[in-house]
């Protein structure tokens, strides 16, 4: 798999949800949880960093990733492009650093 980063989108509604990313090298997996809100009618958002979550590979097995999808994979829907024009065309690291750069991340 050529992505070191991989994505999971969550949310029963498209307006609030949830993106979790897993960053990942040989030794280390890295899961950041940002929820979100989105204001269809205004086209706004909110990004809240919910924490993160550092494993060993080790010690993980294949469910910790399970629904994770690589930028290949992930689609997205057209509601993102309040993110940013650009936010589908992003790979998952941009996604990642995008989320990054819009919440409360410490």
């Amino acid at each position: 798999m050529q992505d070191s980063v991989l994505i999971k989108h969550q949310c029963k509604i498209i307006e609030h949800g949830y993106f979790i990313f897993c960053s990942f090298d040989d030794k280390t997996i890295i899961k950041n949880t940002f929820s979100y809100s989105l204001d269809l009618k205004k086209r706004t958002y909110v990004v809240k960093h919910n924490g993160n979550d550092t494993v060993k590979t080790a010690s993980i097995t294949k469910d910790y990733i399970d629904g994770f999808l690589s930028s290949e994979e992930y689609k997205g829907n057209k509601s993102f492009l309040i993110f940013h024009p650009e936010f589908l065309k992003w790979n998952n690291a941009q996604k990642l650093d995008f989320f990054i750069q819009k919440s409360n991340y410490k």
